[in-house]
């Protein structure tokens, strides 16, 4: 088969995503109308070029699910041969093999919420979308009250940033995708929580520590009750460790229909529109 502009894109989206369903796929642009679309994938697996993991099968025979896709290493060697990309992924085959449902869950709803974020950058017109920094991992030090210091890593999920063209200012969202399975607090440091990762941004939010000015923190969980149970974690334990506006709490939904309206809420409970900018006071 003869590889398109729009199978690059597709492949590209799966790089960066590493899952999509078709109707996420559906939402790249250009894609062509959703017939032509699943004509299309269905030859790019027929050929090699994506997988379908097989974790997805159970969950198709329940429902009307859409298929899930994954890069192939053929597909990957695709991309190589076609950027300046210089390594490639190893054995794409057996990890897609090998994932759990449950990994395909966060990735699809993380997925769901960064092309939200993407399109919405998009049709403000005067924005543009900032790539990635070349670092989003990092180890700090914390320490709860009457707890022994840890050492933790610390790195979110995703990335979303833009810059408004006109004022030049740059907004940088670090994401943390939460499905509902991690507790919010546990009664020591060693394993993770939602609030050792409040802790840990916080202590990441030190200046000089991050190499991002004026980044925030955006928790999207799966309901508002849920993100209102982290909020009241930081107001219990951290508001005297990391200004209220460093975090932003909202549910999935929220984010997905309108990710920068004022859908979020800050530490204090205050309602946060990211069209209007970032108070961290």
């Amino acid at each position: 088969m003869q590889i398109t502009d729009r199978d690059m894109r597709i492949l590209s989206a799966l790089d960066r995503y590493r899952f999509l369903d078709s109707e996420l796929i559906s939402q790249l642009s250009d894609i062509g109308s959703p017939q032509q679309l699943r004509r299309r994938l269905r030859l790019l697996f027929d050929h090699g070029f994506v997988d379908r993991p097989r974790a997805q099968l159970s969950q198709i025979t329940l429902g009307n699910r859409p298929m899930v896709y994954g890069l192939s290493d053929r597909g990957a060697d695709c991309l190589t041969d076609h950027s300046s990309k210089s390594e490639k992924p190893t054995r794409l085959k057996d990890l897609n093999r090998a994932v759990k449902f449950a990994h395909i869950e966060h990735a699809l709803g993380l997925a769901r919420c960064q092309l939200a974020f993407e399109n919405a950058i998009e049709s403000l017109g005067g924005a543009n979308r900032l790539d990635c920094p070349p670092k989003l991992t990092w180890q700090v030090d914390i320490a709860g009250t009457g707890q022994s210091p840890q050492n933790v890593r610390v790195f979110p999920d995703a990335y979303v940033g833009w810059e408004d063209t006109s004022s030049g200012r740059q907004t940088h969202l670090l994401i943390e995708y939460d499905r509902g399975t991690e507790p919010i607090v546990r009664n020591h440091l060693k394993a993770s929580s939602i609030f050792r990762k409040l802790l840990a941004y916080g202590e990441l939010h030190r200046p000089g520590q991050s190499g991002i000015e004026h980044f925030r923190v955006a928790f999207i969980t799966t309901g508002k009750a849920r993100a209102e149970a982290m909020r009241a974690a930081y107001e219990a334990h951290l508001k005297s460790v990391a200004p209220p506006g460093l975090f932003l709490f909202a549910s999935e939904k929220d984010v997905v229909t309108a990710p920068l309206e004022d859908v979020w809420q800050d530490g204090k409970g205050r309602p946060v529109s990211l069209n209007a900018g970032l108070d961290t006071a």
